[in-house]
């Protein structure tokens, strides 16, 4: 799967009343603003949506990515930076790993180094065009560190965390025979890493938590594509990268969680979060010195949850609205052509029931299962004392166009050793 490049076309009570009127004011003035901003640049500048990279923890990628209104901890950097406000713990510090692959990966990766080394016969790589033609496989690894506390007597909590995520993929096109044979392949590898710090602060009793995370954000692009009529009158398939590597810039994330007081025993909560406000411009240059740009949008996001507690059995459930302002098209990169994402793409839902909690705030035993863009997830975690997590993961994300989705199902598997107190 190649990642498409990604385009923006276009007493108490009055207190209460006061927030919620500016943040209303604040969110609309935000859209306008942000709208205004990217129709101005659509026309010359290609858009790329970071978020793919950013918001893919596994807890939460099992539960469908329905993670704004829940997130809490070092996962709150990274989709609702008002969860820092929300811990179990005074210090906690972890550190993870995470490969995520299709269940076709292992044949794949036996079948391409045929036909990238040696000398394979002419008919072995007919065979392997035509095997994967249409087709689309990647690999995902990532590492996160991160530290988060509790100043509880301030009614605050921070964090901070370095996240390194790289995407690696081959995009096969239509194979026809020919002669000559028609189509392509296309090797993509990507990289983002993002520096990040977040604070967070309790406000009216706790009932809201407001947010705000700055990152700084590097991102570092290699595509290369080779016709199948070279592949085959050259005898192997030769992919030889040209990264193209962007300068570092910040850019913000703000986040708000309103604890509704009704129906206590369920703890519903809804959450609003805003993504690289304003959005940013990304500048890099390739190997042959020419300057390219990519424009990240500013999105917006919607959530609400449930949080019963059942005796020693906790369950979580959230759904969540992604893009309201549908700021993000995807470009067809054989056409050029920008398209609307499908409506399915931009919702998200998702289920967890715990058992038993551990001294963090986690469940020593997880069970997890969810709606992502259309498609289910689900995946299972163990947590021993919150000191080591194992979490297994199933789903599949869609980074294609409405009529035109582009999937990458995969599994995962995520280590994470941490200490907390």
């Amino acid at each position: 799967m190649d990642l498409p490049i990604q385009r923006v076309t276009g007493g108490q009570t009055c207190a209460r009343r006061v927030l919620w009127r500016w943040l209303a004011g604040a969110a609309l003035a935000g859209l306008a603003f942000c709208g205004a901003g990217l129709d101005s640049a659509a026309a010359a500048t290609p858009y790329l949506n970071l978020n793919l990279f950013q918001q893919e923890d596994m807890r939460a990628m099992a539960m469908g990515n329905a993670f704004g209104p829940v997130a809490r901890g070092e996962t709150a950097l990274q989709y609702n930076p008002a969860g820092l406000a929300t811990y179990d713990f005074d210090l906690k510090a972890e550190y993870s790993g995470t490969i995520m692959f299709p269940s076709t990966a292992e044949a794949f990766i036996t079948d391409t180094e045929k036909v990238s080394s040696g000398s394979p016969s002419p008919q072995a790589i007919l065979n392997y065009l035509t095997k994967y033609s249409g087709t689309s496989l990647t690999l995902d690894y990532q590492t996160y560190g991160s530290a988060v506390a509790n100043l509880a007597e301030f009614y605050t909590g921070l964090g901070a965390g370095y996240l390194d995520v790289h995407r690696d993929s081959l995009a096969f096109g239509t194979f026809a025979a020919g002669p000559p044979p028609t189509g392509s392949v296309t090797l993509s590898t990507q990289e983002s890493r993002e520096a990040l710090g977040g604070l967070a602060a309790k406000l009216f009793d706790g009932k809201v938590l407001l947010g705000v995370t700055a990152k700084s954000v590097q991102y570092t692009a290699q595509y290369t594509s080779e016709t199948y009529a070279s592949i085959v009158s050259g005898g192997k398939l030769n992919l030889n990268l040209a990264p193209t590597k962007y300068e570092s810039v910040t850019a913000y994330d703000a986040g708000l969680i309103y604890r509704m007081e009704w129906l206590s025993f369920l703890k519903p909560q809804w959450s609003l979060t805003a993504y690289n406000i304003g959005g940013y411009t990304l500048r890099g240059t390739n190997p042959q010195m020419v300057v390219q740009r990519a424009y990240v949008p500013g999105t917006y996001n919607f959530g609400f949850s449930l949080q019963p507690d059942i005796g020693f059995v906790h369950i979580l459930v959230a759904a969540e609205a992604e893009d309201l302002g549908q700021s993000i098209l995807v470009t067809d990169p054989a056409t050029g052509l920008n398209h609307r994402r499908a409506e399915d793409q931009l919702y998200h839902a998702g289920m967890e029931v715990g058992f038993f909690r551990t001294p963090t705030g986690n469940n020593w035993i997880s069970l997890r299962g969810g709606y992502d863009q259309g498609y289910p997830t689900y995946g299972a975690e163990l947590n021993l004392g919150g000191f080591l997590r194992a979490v297994y993961t199933v789903a599949t994300e869609n980074v294609g166009w409405q009529g035109h989705p582009i999937l990458f199902k995969f599994t995962a598997y995520q280590a994470a050793l941490g200490i907390a107190w």
